[in-house]
């Protein structure tokens, strides 16, 4: 039988990979050194946010579907600011803001992807796993601009 849960925190793991081999890449290719800081820091947050799901996935591996009865996501208010802003497609000589724009849009992409998979989810422990994803990894990509 096909372990849901598990699948669900590996195709999570392999996003924040994604998104570290994308911030990162960028690293390589954006001219501008000041901005090389920041996209080590969103690099970096990916790291984290990838060390986190490993553990988690680690956990449920060892506890099963137990660790679902503490398992309590935060309250963030998402204020939707990245839909506000348009895609942006980066070159080598991309500014500041630029970057920023494209990591919310990413982050938030990744966010709505929790959400609408949570609404579809069959069973509560993937609902509530799809919650906790949205709102932990949310929190954590929001905080490094605070």
């Amino acid at each position: 039988m096909k372990d849901e849960l598990k699948d669900i925190l590996q195709l999570a793991i392999s996003f924040e990979e994604e998104s570290f081999a994308f911030y990162n890449g960028l690293r390589n290719t954006i001219e501008n050194r000041a901005i090389y800081g920041i996209l080590e820091d969103l690099a970096n947050s990916e790291i984290g946010h990838r060390t986190k799901l490993e553990n988690l996935l680690e956990t449920y591996e060892q506890t099963g579907s137990q660790m679902f009865q503490s398992m309590e996501p935060k309250d963030v208010e998402d204020m939707k600011l990245s839909d506000l802003l348009l895609p942006m497609k980066l070159a080598p000589d991309s500014s500041f803001q630029d970057v920023l724009i494209a990591a919310m849009k990413r982050e938030g992409g990744a966010h709505e992807f929790y959400v609408n998979m949570q609404k579809l989810a069959r069973t509560e422990e993937s609902k509530k796993l799809f919650e906790f994803l949205s709102t932990c990894l949310s929190t954590i990509s929001v905080t490094m601009f605070e």
